[in-house]
């Protein structure tokens, strides 16, 4: 697809242009990007490095000092996997045994034991006996809410190697009667969990989704976000990518609204607890893993000021910082306070990495 972008962008160079006659100069380009199946749209900001050293150094300590807490053990280590960042040996010991000693005849427990046994090597769980049992209850249960089907199907998921089995059907009915509550968080549980459930049955919820984009708020043109702040928005935000990608279809999002959902998540990025980290990044992810709607930053690699006699170098990666596959970028430079450009439709050859 085709998208239009305003300021530097893409992997690649743009040849020399004669961009003024005082060989210096401050110009506007406007970039077209095509970019194989995925429709880009362009961020304010994205991921840095340090990002992850903040927010990294906030998770190996929760798993150092919050060895009681099931959850918030689960929240680190999931977060951490998410950042691609190995824990300290002894500090993923203890996470890793807090698991293993977890009551599991809880079904938060064992979705958080779950969790962390997935996301640490080495940490099987001596035994999940009754598992089933718990995931089977949930059907049963008189007003189960998004979350707890969420965490239902999840575990299961989870549990794909012991062989945990799933009523597709009895959780499919039980999760279209708690959609009829369509509060922002509980359509985002809602939505995560139909996206854990097979491809035929998904399309019904897919088509809510322009229901729980609508209830969102802009602020000062620059956020999109739920009532409820950082952790409702990014369930949700993570409930609609995901249930897209299932049904292999672009969502009831509009590139803008893409874009303020997603400047909006950046904003919060210096979060300092793992349970908003840990929702941060899974919404950041699904972002950058799918083949519908992928956000993009655009930013100009070397001086603000060009020289006529030097190429202009532009960069496109996602919202953590890595490039992304352009496959023809042109764009038009126009000198700032005119509206007249000076190059039109000026084909960018792409850098060697």
């Amino acid at each position: 697809m085709r998208a239009v972008h305003t300021g530097a962008s893409a992997t690649g160079i743009l040849p020399v242009v004669d961009l003024s006659r005082s060989g210096k100069m401050r110009p506007i380009i406007f970039l077209v990007l095509s970019i194989s199946s995925v429709c880009a749209v362009s961020l304010n900001t994205h991921w840095e490095e340090e990002d992850t050293k903040w927010i990294s150094g906030i998770l190996e300590n929760v798993l150092k000092k919050k060895v009681d807490s099931l959850g918030s053990l689960h929240y680190a280590t999931s977060a951490l996997k998410l950042l691609k960042v190995t824990p300290a040996s002894d500090a993923a010991h203890l996470a890793c045994e807090a698991a293993k000693k977890a009551d599991l005849s809880e079904l938060d427990n064992l979705y958080d034991a779950l969790a962390i046994s997935a996301d640490l090597p080495n940490c099987a769980l001596p035994s999940v006996a009754g598992a089933q049992k718990l995931i089977d209850g949930v059907i049963k249960e008189i007003t189960p809410n998004g979350e707890r089907i969420y965490r239902a199907l999840r575990s299961a998921d989870h549990g794909k190697k012991k062989k945990f089995q799933v009523d597709q059907g009895a959780f499919d009915k039980i999760l279209l009667e708690a959609m009829k509550e369509d509060s922002p968080l509980n359509l985002g549980w809602v939505f995560n969990a139909a996206a854990l459930l097979n491809k035929d049955l998904v399309s019904k919820y897919f088509d809510k989704i322009k229901n729980l984009v609508s209830q969102a708020d802009e602020v000062d043109k620059k956020f999109l976000q739920f009532e409820g702040g950082l952790t409702t928005t990014a369930i949700a935000v993570h409930g609609i990518m995901s249930l897209a990608e299932k049904q292999g279809k672009v969502p009831a999002l509009s590139q803008e609204q893409t874009l303020l959902f997603s400047n909006y998540l950046l904003s919060r990025k210096h979060v300092s607890t793992e349970r908003a980290a840990f929702h941060l990044l899974k919404a950041l992810g699904v972002l950058v893993n799918n083949h519908q709607l992928v956000p993009i930053t655009v930013s100009l690699v070397g001086p603000v000021m060009f020289d006529r006699m030097q190429p202009i170098k532009i960069a496109v990666t996602n919202v953590f910082g890595l490039p992304i596959e352009a496959t023809d970028v042109h764009v038009d430079i126009t000198p700032l306070g005119s509206e007249r450009a000076l190059a039109s439709n000026v084909k960018m050859n792409r850098l060697s990495s």
